[in-house]
């Protein structure tokens, strides 16, 4: 089964996918956000696909995010991604991947 998506949802995932990819890096912003808007985007953008039921697409995201959050060396945004990437894996019940987060 093919998950349908209203047209609102698709054009919000649309643009939360044209925000990530177009964020340009804003010490101030991070500063005072606490973690990295980019990997935030990433991050929610995950949680989004996966409740439309595009498992994969989110585990990319979640993913993308991780890796962001380790380019950028911010260790609050790669706590956050970590969190959220773990939530998606245990929701989805990946018993393969799972447990390598944990450890």
């Amino acid at each position: 089964m093919i998950p349908m998506l209203s047209p609102p949802v698709i054009g919000a995932i649309e643009r939360l996918c044209r925000e990530a990819i177009s964020y340009s890096e804003n010490h101030t912003l991070v500063r005072e956000a606490g973690t990295d808007p980019h990997v935030n985007a990433l991050m929610f953008l995950g949680i989004v696909l996966f409740c439309s039921g595009y498992l994969d697409q989110a585990l990319a995201r979640s993913e993308g995010a991780i890796e962001e959050a380790i380019r950028l060396k911010h260790r609050p945004s790669l706590a956050t991604s970590l969190a959220v990437g773990t939530r998606l894996l245990a929701l989805m019940r990946d018993d393969v991947r799972f447990p390598q987060t944990v450890v």
